[in-house]
């Protein structure tokens, strides 16, 4: 399982009074979220996508070692 993680996602507001605005993608956070806690429970070392897997974590996170899916 290869995770791939996006930061600053969004999707159409169909909420918005304006058609056109955009929103944080709530649906992806989840699903990649998701993928986190399968990679947690689930992944060895002797996975093949382990080690890349681990390198997108860690390219993932912010300077402080927090992690979110905005901008700051």
């Amino acid at each position: 399982m290869k995770l791939e993680l996006h930061r600053d996602a969004m999707t159409t507001n169909a909420y918005a009074s304006d058609q056109g605005s955009l929103a944080p993608d709530i649906d992806l956070m989840n699903k990649q979220t998701a993928s986190l806690i399968r990679f947690r429970d689930e992944e060895t070392p002797s996975n093949t996508d382990w080690r890349d897997n681990i390198q997108a974590i860690v390219e993932f996170q912010h300077e402080d070692g927090s992690f979110s899916f905005q901008s700051d």
